[in-house]
């Protein structure tokens, strides 16, 4: 796929995220950088639901286990809003990446040296739960590209 391609369909993909969070979990979001807090709350409620055993008090027992194309689709869907911040506020390009062994990757490259996983991103934190929060992955990775590209804020 090409990346104008890539990049129209990875914004078509964020605009699904957008009507979802506000069907389905009652929340606005609207491509800022505080809406990140607001993925993250909507992630911490998909994460409960995957992993009922650990919070089958709140949810009354155990849910079936969704099947691993299911869980590719949700990260696909939040990796896609969370990588439109990214583009909107610091630029980037959609492609998809080979890695040895491992398969292909959608990832976002910004500038020359950068290039990040938004979709992994969000399966390690539906996979690993509070340790990997996108909120904090989204403020780490928007210094580090402030950094790298000369764009501090001088406060």
């Amino acid at each position: 796929m090409s990346e104008k391609d890539m990049n129209k369909e990875m914004a078509v993909t964020a605009e699904e995220a957008v009507r979802t969070a506000k069907e389905q979990f009652g929340i606005t979001l609207d491509y800022s950088e505080n809406s990140v807090k607001s993925v993250e709350e909507i992630l911490t409620r998909i994460y409960k639901q995957l992993h009922p055993n650990v919070f089958k008090h709140l949810f009354g027992g155990r849910q079936e286990p969704i099947t691993e194309q299911q869980l590719e689709e949700i990260t696909h869907l939040w990796g896609a809003y969370i990588g439109e911040i990214i583009r909107k506020n610091h630029g980037g390009t959609w492609s998809e990446v080979q890695w040895p062994s491992e398969g292909m990757f959608t990832a976002l490259k910004i500038g020359d040296d950068i290039t990040v996983f938004p979709p992994n991103k969000v399966k390690k934190r539906l996979t690993f739960g509070d340790s990997d929060k996108v909120d904090f992955y989204y403020s780490a990775l928007s210094m580090k590209i402030k950094e790298e590209t000369g764009k501090v804020d001088s406060k």
